[in-house]
Order: structure tokens, then sequence, then C-alpha cells
């Protein structure tokens, strides 16, 4: 083999390693949280309001909608941080419970809001919303502002019939 040759083979064969070394670390990076930051919040949901869309048939059934708003208070519950608003479809009514799929947006502060979604399930009784004491973890979808690239969970828990504490742990 010519020297010529010899070296082009060798410069390939060191670029293709570079090339792949790239890839690799661009993988990596990519699905590692870019700051490696991890950020807890809680905050308490309180006076809900509940509009129903009653599909039929009458009474709660798979295809129902609840629209609502809530206001977002501080851990201690005395400080207003911003409001809550979202949707939740029935999704499936068995052994006394419906389930549903949420779309929430937690608006705290202009330009800051945290969007999550996910499933829950409420106790059948007319206007109960989650089983008291029982947490449901849904998925923060994404957020803007301060909350711009966060990824992680929320994790909510009916504590009185107009309370729910809300814990998000945030990654970014």
């Amino acid at each position: 083999m010519s020297r010529g040759i010899r070296r082009a083979l060798l410069t390939g064969v060191v670029l293709a390693v570079v090339a792949a070394g790239a890839v690799a670390g661009f993988a990596s990076a990519s699905t590692s949280p870019a700051s490696g930051r991890i950020q807890t919040l809680r905050v308490i949901t309180a006076r809900p309001h509940t509009e129903t869309l009653d599909f039929p048939p009458k009474g709660k059934s798979p295809g129902d909608v609840y629209v609502f708003d809530a206001t977002i208070l501080s851990a201690n519950g005395r400080t207003v941080l911003g409001g809550l608003r979202g949707t939740q479809t029935d999704i499936k009514i068995e052994h006394g419970m419906e389930t549903v799929q949420g779309m929430l947006t937690y608006q705290l502060g202009t330009g800051n809001e945290i969007v999550v979604g996910g499933l829950s399930a409420n106790p059948l009784r007319p206007s109960r919303f989650l089983v008291k004491n029982k947490s449901f973890v849904r998925a923060v979808l994404g957020g803007t502002g301060k909350y711009s690239g966060a990824s992680g969970t929320v994790t909510t828990k009916r504590l009185t019939a107009t309370r729910y504490l809300q814990v998000f742990r945030l990654s970014y």
C-alpha cells in the first residue's frame, strides 16, 4: 500500500473516531438537564371555581369536561401568588371513581407559567375533586419566564374541600 493511501486511510479513521466522539458527547449533553438545577416549589391552590360541560348521557360520564380556575397561595396560605386555570376531561368511571385527564396552567406572576398534564381520580359524589389525603402525580410539560425549560412533576394532594397542596419538583 502506498504511503499516500495509508495516510488517507489513517486520516479517515481519525476523523471517524472524532466525529463519533462528538456525536456521543452531543447525545449525552442533550439528555441531561442544561444546568442540572433542581427546584422544589410548594404552593396551595384554593377556592376553586368549576363549570361542568355535561355531555350525554346526563350525569358523570366519559367525555364530560370540567373547566376551572383557582387562586394560588404561598405554602403558608397567606400570600396570593397567582392563578390556576385548566380543564379536566372525564376518561373512565369504575369502582366508584372517575378518572380524569387534566391540562393545567399555573400562572405564577406575569409571564411565569408552569404547564402540567396527566391523570387523577375523583370520587363520584357531586362537586368533589380528588380523594382527600391521596396524592396524584402529573407531568410538568414545560414553562415560560423563569420556568422556561422546566420539566419534572407536580404532586397534588387535597387537604380540604377548597384547598390543595401542590409540590413541584422541577429540573432545568
